[in-house]
């Protein structure tokens, strides 16, 4: 089911980019249908538009589909905030000294390693 829904929202989000690829598409394979019965031109064989103009037009009333929906992301307003820092202090914020605690580690005693523990193993 993942699988599904995963095939099928890459799809969708694939298809509005390739939509006028889809339109040529559709155009090549059905290119004798589009000449014969959808074609503006089929008077006129001398143009050999054999369907072009169909194709124009969808591509063109896909081109002002695709330019209206810029214009729905364009009505959204951005509000800009802007506060001018003072000059100076920002320096004087950078040259702070900072006090670091310096800790040392004294040992009391020395304690040798026990070897016993760490020889070779014996064969």
């Amino acid at each position: 089911m993942k699988l599904f829904i995963t095939i099928s929202l890459s799809l969708l989000i694939l298809v509005q980019p390739l939509s006028k690829m889809l339109l040529v598409l559709h155009y090549q394979v059905n290119r004798g249908y589009i000449a014969a019965v959808l074609c503006e031109n089929k008077a006129k064989p001398q143009l050999h538009c054999e369907g072009k103009c169909q194709l124009k037009k969808e591509l063109k009333a896909a081109a002002t589909h695709e330019a209206k929906l810029p214009q729905l992301l364009k009505a959204q307003h951005e509000i800009l905030y802007f506060h001018q820092l003072p000059f100076f202090p920002v320096f004087q914020r950078i040259f702070v000294s900072f006090q670091i605690p310096v800790r040392t580690y004294k040992a009391v005693a020395y304690a040798s390693p026990d070897f016993s523990i760490f020889h070779p193993p014996q064969v």
